[in-house]
């Protein structure tokens, strides 16, 4: 347990107990206008949450979730930030901002080394070192739009599959799928069941072997079919599960799909001048730059790199990287010091920016053109050439 801090008077940020409860779901009512179920109220409680406190009255609070990623093929801790709420008369007093900090360093004493969130705000977590890492695709198809794709080979057949009788066999083709993506989560069966399949049909393709290589999960709600995801391991598995949506053409108005742009679903229509939005989606942050450097795999390159990374919130992460030949390490600025005189050798990278890039969401090269990142072109190829190759995709909602 992170050391209770006492911020001024009577008002102290503390772990949630059994007896807070009460005040915790009428602040997270209220906050987020919708009534929890109690299904709701009991997976809230096997949650870790701290709250910011005027002696026993919660004025705002914070939800910690531990889940794992993949980053490379690699599974990777990860601390999910959610529900964070204050009541009205209560905001703009910096009480999240103490929320957050102290989540950060409640992460970084249990060695995870990323934070992810779901911003209400996108320029309100940017200020705290929170950086987008992935966009999703909707993509809207009027009926008249469903039109049949020829399959590319076999006779590979879709069936719609009864989901916790083959939960083992969907979460083997998801994680295949997953890893082929920076920060997309390592599901556990809890999570499945809790998040991920209520109330949602699926069904699969299996090719000529009985294999499954792909799945979606939709549901059907006033005339629309809702595909929430959308798993292909190749492209016969693709057109079959698309044939299969277009089977629906009679009963529906219209399919709302989501996906990652990367997977190219809107370039195979036959139309892909259909209504498509792209959004920013998840948040992504390094909590601890040593940690998350001794776990991050880099490309070996003998020309080495220099970085020198701010971060004016967690202070622990300001300092200079070096990297060589695969191997990064990291000089912590020494405290009290003040640099007069700007090291003119080297990249200046804050770490959002350094997280967005090391997860693969952004090139440097993109970066630098939008003044992100400062230094000479020839540092900046280098440091492109030692990253991961993988882009981003994020599923899930928490």
């Amino acid at each position: 347990m992170t050391k209770v801090d006492q911020l001024r008077g009577e008002e102290l940020i503390r772990l949630i107990l059994d007896k807070d409860y009460p005040q915790v779901f009428a602040l997270h009512e209220y906050a987020f206008q919708h009534q929890l179920t109690e299904e709701k109220k009991k997976l809230k409680q096997t949650r870790k949450m701290i709250g910011y406190f005027n002696e026993d009255k919660l004025m705002a609070k914070l939800e910690m979730i531990d889940f794992k990623i993949f980053i490379d093929d690699k599974e990777w801790n990860m601390g999910g930030i959610a529900g964070v709420a204050t009541w009205p008369e209560h905001r703009r007093g910096n009480k999240v901002k103490e929320l957050l900090l102290t989540s950060l360093q409640m992460l970084r004493d249990q060695k995870i080394s990323i934070s992810f969130l779901h911003p209400f705000q996108i320029g309100f977590y940017r200020k705290y070192g929170w950086e987008l890492f992935s966009d999703e695709l909707q993509i809207n198809i009027p009926v008249n739009e469903l039109k049949f794709m020829n399959h590319l080979k076999g006779q590979g057949q879709v069936k719609r599959v009864e989901v916790t009788k083959n939960l083992f066999i969907l979460n083997e083709v998801y994680e295949n799928f997953a890893k082929k993506y920076n920060g997309m989560l390592a599901r556990s069966q809890e999570w499945w069941e809790d998040s991920v399949l209520p109330d949602q049909h699926c069904a699969s393709y299996f090719n000529d072997d009985a294999q499954m290589l792909g799945y979606i999960l939709y549901e059907i709600e006033n005339g629309k079919l809702i595909v929430q995801e959308f798993i292909s391991l190749s492209a016969e598995a693709k057109i079959g599960l698309w044939n299969f949506i277009c089977q629906h053409d009679s009963m529906i108005s219209e399919v709302e799909l989501t996906c990652s742009n990367l997977e190219n679903i809107l370039f195979m229509l036959p139309n892909p001048t259909v209504k498509s939005i792209l959004h920013p989606y998840f948040m992504a942050r390094i909590v601890d730059i040593e940690s998350f450097l001794n776990d991050y795999q880099f490309n070996e390159c003998d020309e080495s790199v220099i970085i020198h990374l701010t971060d004016d919130f967690a202070l622990w992460n300001q300092g200079t990287i070096f990297i060589k030949k695969g191997k990064a390490t990291f000089y912590p600025v020494k405290e009290g010091s003040n640099c007069t005189h700007p090291p003119k050798k080297g990249l200046h990278i804050n770490i959002g920016v350094f997280t967005a890039l090391l997860f693969g969401y952004k090139t440097a090269l993109e970066l630098k053109e939008l003044g992100l990142i400062h230094g000479i072109d020839e540092e900046l190829n280098i440091l492109q050439s030692v990253i991961t190759k993988n882009k981003t995709f994020f599923y899930d909602y928490f």
